[in-house]
This record gives structure tokens, C-alpha cells and sequence, in this order.
């Protein structure tokens, strides 16, 4: 089982890196739940991890335990964090998951980033949009995820979602260790994400003198391998934004992330 952050990874990793603002994390007291009768987890956004800085809400924080039940989940809402206590009586592998949830509908328009490829960009709330600028309501839809596991891991809680994006671990999460390959798979309603850009954050980014983020990229299977030189806990994010549409005038802005540990 696991402790404590750094890394390095296999695949496509650029040394620039695309801010998301603040991103969403779920960050557990302890991975490894054995001999202990609950875990607390802390959710938040944040722009440097872990730094909580924003409470994160949802109507739907639960677990999955390692049966499979559903276990609701009572958040306590602070103004920077969000505390989860979850209990963990049973042995095996536990999903725990803010699931997925609606956030505020702000203005945005097409445009293009600095490598000239189309992209959503927001507008400022306060100040209308440009003459001649067509904007789109956009609603941001979230999930954050973390797995924990009491005495020997089971996969019964690693199953996926049907629905937005989620990242799917391939190696199990209570089985990643220092230099050797880790696999996820980025999905978004149930179809692998390629080509996809994934943010991946080392535990104590604050206080690295240079900037730690790096930047991955699916391959054709929506994967990613990761070989992590360092022990601690990481966080990798992603998004993908569905256009508004004639039967749905609201676009969609999803963001995923999966909080998870290296052992040595």
C-alpha cells in the first residue's frame, strides 16, 4: 500500500502547459484504510495543489464500496474545503466521488488559443459581449475522484460510468509504484477520449522552483502510461466541451480528475 509527489510519464508530454484555473480534487487523509474504521476527504478547487482554495459542492457525494453499494456521503461545507467523512468497515477497494455535478452557466464564444486551433474562450460576466460576437450559455459539469483501499485491493468499485468524463484506471490505484507504468483511460460517455490533453499536478507544486505541470496526450485508446519517479500523490485533469446544439442551446464544459498516489 501507499504514503505520499513528484513525476515523470510516458507519452507525449510538453514541457508548456494549459491552465485550467481552478481545478477540482478530491485528497484523502489516508490511502491506505486498513486498520482504520473511516477515511476523511477533503474536496476543493484550487490553482496550486493541494492548496484547498474554493469549497467544492455537490448533491451527489458517495462511495462505492467494494461490493458495489452505493454509500451516501454527508459533506461539511467550509468556506476554502469540503470534509467527507467515509467509512470504510469492509475490506477491499473504495471509489469515492463528488458524481457528477452541474455547476453556474457563464458566456463564451469560439475563438482560437496561441497555436491557432479553435477553442471555447469565457467572456467576462460583468461587461457584455464584443459588437458582433456571438455568444453561447456554456454550463460547466464536473466529477473528482479518488480510490482508497482497506487490507488486499478488489476492482468491483473501479467499474465506469456511462456518463460525462471520467478517467478509468487500468493499473489499480492502490497498485502504483515508483518507476513502474501506470495506466488510466480518459472516457466520455463510455467512448475513449484520444488525442486528449491531460494535465497532470505533483502533490506539492507550491513549493517547486520551476513549474511541475505537464502536459499528456491520449493515444488512439483514450490511455495514458505514466511512470512516476517520485513517491506522493498526484492529480491529473481534463476537459472536453460539447457545442450548443439546435435540440440544446446549452453547451457543456467537462472536467474530470482523479487523485491517486505512487508508493515506493
Amino acid at each position: 500500500m501507499k504514503r505520499s509527489a513528484l513525476f515523470g510519464a510516458a507519452m507525449l508530454l510538453a514541457s508548456s502547459t494549459q491552465a485550467f484555473a481552478h481545478e477540482p480534487y478530491l485528497l484523502p487523509n489516508f490511502f491506505d484504510a486498513t486498520n482504520r474504521p473511516h477515511v476523511t476527504v477533503e474536496g476543493s478547487f484550487t490553482e496550486k495543489f493541494f492548496n484547498s482554495d474554493i469549497q467544492m459542492k455537490s448533491d451527489d457525494y458517495h462511495a462505492i464500496d467494494p461490493d458495489g453499494a452505493k454509500v451516501a456521503l454527508t459533506p461539511l461545507y467550509l468556506k476554502d474545503v469540503t470534509l467527507i467523512e467515509v467509512p470504510t468497515a469492509k475490506a477491499g477497494t473504495y471509489r469515492i466521488t463528488t458524481g457528477l455535478r452541474a455547476g453556474r452557466i457563464a458566456k463564451a464564444r469560439i475563438g482560437t488559443d496561441d497555436q491557432g486551433k479553435e477553442t471555447w474562450i469565457f467572456l467576462d460576466p460583468s461587461s457584455p459581449p464584443p459588437q458582433g460576437v456571438k455568444a453561447f450559455d456554456m454550463q460547466s459539469m464536473s466529477i473528482s475522484d479518488v480510490y482508497v483501499s482497506k487490507g488486499k485491493p478488489n476492482d468491483i468499485a473501479l467499474k465506469p460510468d456511462a456518463k460525462g468524463l471520467q478517467f478509468i484506471p487500468i493499473t489499480h490505484p492502490s497498485s502504483i509504484f515508483v518507476d513502474q507504468d501506470a495506466v488510466f483511460e480518459l472516457r466520455f460517455n463510455a467512448k475513449p477520449e484520444k488525442n486528449q490533453t491531460i494535465l497532470l499536478h505533483q502533490g506539492d507544486e507550491k513549493y517547486a522552483d520551476t513549474a511541475t505541470v505537464k502536459e499528456i496526450v491520449t493515444d488512439a485508446r483514450g490511455r495514458v502510461t505514466l511512470r512516476l519517479p517520485h513517491a506522493g500523490p498526484y492529480t491529473m485533469v481534463s476537459r472536453h466541451r460539447v457545442a450548443p446544439t439546435k435540440a440544446d442551446a446549452v453547451g457543456r464544459s467537462y472536467t474530470a480528475s482523479i487523485t491517486f498516489e505512487a508508493d515506493k
